[in-house]
């Protein structure tokens, strides 16, 4: 009869402890959520072009509204960069923030583009003007960088790096992903050049590369 008593009053004290840390309101307590997985880096042992083409890709990478001139605008330190090095970009916005988006080009079952990293939110300033040196008309622009970006597991090919501002405003900013291969660097300028013609193409046919 004891050993009974003593087990009631246990039970009873464990009820009591238990609705002290429960939820301010009463409640029932919610368990902490899980943080997601971080994404797998990508095996470029296993890569192919043909592979990457079949993932599923997204529109995303068009433009919806470039607005003004000078609502957003900006420029990569190189044109191309092997994959896994980083590059600095050099951004203009009339906005007070911006983010950058950036985007494989490919068939992507014929969307064209897959989206492969995002950056967060970026203070954005209004850079200097551009000047031209007279005679020779070389126009420098004096700006500073805006961020530096990796491209750590990023697959080969030709890029997007959508600049898109607070007011939502967007912008494109041509970039090439070489191979690892260290052997096929002299391609480089040729990729390069078909890619820019290919931006430009693109951007006669939407009216909105600057």
């Amino acid at each position: 009869m004891k050993r009974l008593r003593r087990l009631v009053l246990l039970t009873a004290v464990l009820a009591l402890f238990a609705g002290a840390c429960g939820a301010p309101d009463g409640g029932p307590v919610t368990p902490p959520a899980r943080t997601p997985k971080a994404a797998p880096p990508l095996d470029m042992d296993s890569w192919s072009v043909a592979r990457e083409n079949e993932r599923p890709g997204t529109t995303a990478w068009r433009l919806r509204d470039p607005g003004p001139s000078n609502a957003i605008e900006g420029f990569a330190d190189q044109v191309g960069v092997t994959s896994g090095e980083s590059f600095r970009l050099f951004v203009s916005t009339t906005a007070r923030s911006f983010h950058v988006e950036a985007f494989r080009m490919g068939w992507y079952q014929g969307k064209q583009g897959r989206k492969i990293w995002s950056s967060i939110a970026q203070h954005g300033q209004r850079q200097a003007a551009a000047t031209t040196v007279p005679g020779i008309y070389l126009v420098s622009a004096p700006w500073k960088p805006s961020l530096t970006v990796s491209t750590r597991d990023w697959p080969q090919g030709s890029y997007l790096l959508k600049l898109v501002s607070s007011a939502g405003h967007d912008r494109w900013v041509p970039l090439t992903i070489d191979p690892l291969d260290v052997h096929r660097r002299p391609h480089r300028l040729r990729q390069r050049g078909h890619h820019l013609g290919r931006v430009q193409q693109v951007g006669r046919r939407h009216q909105c590369l600057r």
